[in-house]
């Protein structure tokens, strides 16, 4: 892989974090069920919220790669905080990189951000498609859930940043588990 695919990965990784940075303290209420589906028919995928995500969208261009576009849908509340992001390759035609480049950059990004150990990692499956979740237990006591899937030329990067709490971490597998391709 090489280093501008590294840090377009980095980049995607810190994007999610200043969404889920500027969650802590946001004051909103929490509901109780997984009740706002999104369906994005450009990156063919289905997911639950447990509140109405925002959506953001942003385009780069990037030496050697051509134009990054990063999708977000960020559902927030005080102690719970939910993202699906996606990131699209729009000028690259071949393979960008393997999904386990993708999860180190992500992890160590993950880890850079927030502080703490991983404390759960294993390899998953969604609609046939390979990916990866791991558990991160920041120095302030905050999980970080994430699902990361490569499809085509789109890095999908699902995650949870939550209080420790039983509640939270069904909410949070509930979220995770809610999304599919289409």
């Amino acid at each position: 892989m090489s280093k501008i695919t590294l840090i377009i990965i980095i980049l995607v990784a810190v994007g999610g974090y200043k969404y889920f940075s500027s969650s802590i303290g946001f004051n909103t209420t929490q509901e109780d069920t997984l009740s706002n589906k999104v369906v994005s028919s450009p990156y063919k995928f289905q997911a639950s919220f447990h509140k109405e995500p925002t959506l953001h969208t942003t385009t780069a261009k990037i030496p050697v790669l051509g134009r990054l576009k990063n999708t977000t849908y960020v559902a927030r509340d005080n102690d719970f905080t939910c993202t699906v992001g996606v990131s699209d390759y729009l000028d690259v035609t071949e393979s960008i990189g393997s999904l386990n480049d993708v999860i180190e950059s992500s992890k160590n990004a993950t880890i850079r951000k927030l502080g703490g150990e991983i404390t759960n990692s294993r390899y998953i499956r969604q609609d046939g498609i390979k990916g990866y979740e791991y558990t991160l237990l920041s120095k302030s006591a905050w999980f970080y859930k994430s699902r990361v899937f490569m499809k085509f030329n789109n890095l999908y990067v699902l995650s949870c940043l939550y209080r420790n709490n039983n509640q939270f971490d069904q909410k949070a597998d509930d979220f995770l588990d809610s999304f599919f391709f289409i």
